[in-house]
């Protein structure tokens, strides 16, 4: 398939699932789509990192990383061995890597530490078909390109125990919460601003 074909073929592709999920370390979180092209390719590509690290948005075909994760050698299946397959360097791959985690397409290794093992061909197949019946049902008023929200990561105030601090996920589709009735603004409040009271004039005493 030519270069230009190929860049075609990508930019029809239809959103069939939008999730989240944790980073390989978990420090961060992320967002990534599942996607149908019109000859019915599942493809995959990551939109969202909450934390710093510089990623691509490229799509990539699902039967690529296959191929790629079965040339690795059993139970020493690393993000390094799908590199080649994602722009952006180590971070685009280790976050697709993650997704593949979370959508239970590898497993942590029996055999080596911080490796992995990818799941047999019927977890595979099971998958595709699950995305193609997701894509043959989805709404065609669906939006193409329309991205996950990864959950934004809140910093809560220091707690009372020294040296506590606490991380909370909230999903970034809640929305901010509105001011509070009582909080006003410090030109509300003050007291000069007021309307200052009229005063009687005191009443004279009788002898």
């Amino acid at each position: 398939m030519s270069e230009a074909s190929s860049n075609e073929s990508k930019s029809e592709i239809r959103t069939v699932k939008a999730g989240t999920c944790r980073s390989l370390s978990g420090k961060s979180a992320l967002g990534y789509e599942i996607g149908i092209d019109p000859k019915n390719a599942v493809h995959l590509r990551v939109v969202r990192n909450s934390g710093p690290g510089a990623f691509a948005r490229k799509w990539v075909a699902l039967d690529a990383i296959k191929q790629a994760l079965r040339n690795a050698k059993p139970g020493e299946v690393t993000s390094a061995n799908i590199a080649s397959l994602f722009d952006g360097g180590q971070n685009t791959s280790g976050f697709a890597f993650a997704v593949l985690h979370h959508e239970k397409l590898v497993a942590r290794s029996a055999v080596r530490r911080r490796c992995y093992q990818v799941a047999d061909g019927a977890m595979f197949d099971s998958a595709i078909k699950s995305w193609l019946a997701a894509g043959s049902k989805a709404d065609e008023s669906m939006p193409r390109g329309a991205h996950a929200k990864s959950p934004r990561v809140v910093r809560k105030p220091p707690s009372a125990k020294a040296g506590a601090s606490a991380v909370v996920v909230a999903p970034s589709i809640a929305k901010d919460a509105s001011p509070s009735e009582g909080s006003k603004s410090a030109k509300e409040r003050s007291p000069s601003n007021a309307t200052p009271k009229s005063r009687k004039p005191a009443a004279a005493k009788r002898k």
